[in-house]
């Protein structure tokens, strides 16, 4: 009768017992890991996107000749800029940063997926020897979530003249 094989309830108890004492680390180290990830994400995407549209800003600002929106003095949501180019930048209604070129009629979001672009907000200063000058205020917001439910903000202020 002693030769039926198989596990007891005892082994089976013990075996489930010292599984779960290496499985709860385990779990708690994978959890760790996915919150870096999630931190990184965000915090890249912010930081990513924040660099490229100053960048973009910057380099358009320069190479044209005259801000037309905001009016010397004001400020205002758009910038509309001409010279060598003809391009708008305004927010579009899912807070994504657009850049319009008016001679084509071609718009295109300067963000990427991952953020939102808020507080976009352009004052012309005036002009120091025949040259446009624009401030430049936006707050990028992560859609990543990290942990505790909270997304990654930065904003960003610059001021660019035309050449």
């Amino acid at each position: 009768m002693r030769n039926i094989k198989g596990f007891t309830l005892i082994e089976l108890l013990l075996y489930m017992g010292l599984f779960s004492v290496l499985l709860i680390p385990l779990m708690q180290l994978f959890g760790s890991t996915i919150a870096v990830r999630l931190e990184s994400e965000a915090t890249s995407a912010v930081s990513q996107d924040g660099g490229y549209i100053l960048t973009r800003l910057t380099n358009d600002i320069h190479d044209d000749s005259a801000i037309i929106t905001p009016p010397l003095g004001s400020s205002g949501t758009s910038l509309h800029i001409i010279g060598d180019n003809n391009y708008t930048y305004e927010l579009d209604g899912d807070n994504n940063l657009t850049l319009t070129d008016n001679g084509t009629g071609e718009k295109n979001a300067l963000n990427s997926a991952n953020t939102t672009v808020s507080n976009l907000n352009f004052k012309t200063l005036g002009n120091a020897g025949g040259k446009n000058t624009v401030r430049v205020n936006l707050v990028v917001k992560s859609k990543v979530i990290r942990q505790g439910g909270i997304n990654q903000t930065k904003s960003f202020t610059t001021t660019i003249g035309t050449r």
